[in-house]
């Protein structure tokens, strides 16, 4: 990917976790207990866990969203060269799940871009029950790498 294209897919890659995650401005327990807020966010610009009486505008928001994807999420990719619509939904998988695993490292890694969709399907569960909310979100990323 270009250096332009990689840019503006780092800036969709923002705009489709907010749209994904919604906005909200004082921090609350998610499905799995993680102090939140904002778009998402477990920590702040400092890398401190969220607390939980904490509050922020949109604008804080969105720089701790940034801060996340610069600092743990865009490193992970830095090695793959990806298309950039998988990109994007990939960075917005590593967002919600933290990391990936070794199947979808290896189908990334070898472009094996029909199996991509059971992968991001694999990510559906909250202490290994399936998860509505989930599968609806892996569902959104992959019709954004697919359509």
């Amino acid at each position: 990917m270009s250096p332009s294209d990689l840019k503006q897919a780092q800036e969709d890659v923002a705009k489709l976790i907010m749209s994904l995650e919604g906005f909200r401005s004082h921090a609350y327990l998610d499905s799995t207990g993680i102090k939140t807020i904002g778009y998402g966010s477990t920590r702040d610009l400092k890398g401190h866990s969220i607390r939980l009486y904490a509050t922020c505008t949109k604008e804080e928001a969105k720089s701790y969203l940034e801060y996340h994807l610069k600092k743990y999420v865009f490193p992970q990719l830095e090695k793959l060269d990806l298309p950039p619509k998988i990109y994007v939904a990939v960075c917005s998988l590593i967002y919600n799940v933290g990391s990936l695993g070794l199947q979808i490292k290896k189908v990334l890694t070898e472009k094996k871009w029909d199996e991509l969709p059971e992968c991001f399907l694999s990510y559906d569960k909250i202490n290994g029950l399936e998860s509505e909310g989930l599968k609806n979100r892996r569902l959104k990323e992959i019709a954004y790498f697919t359509t």
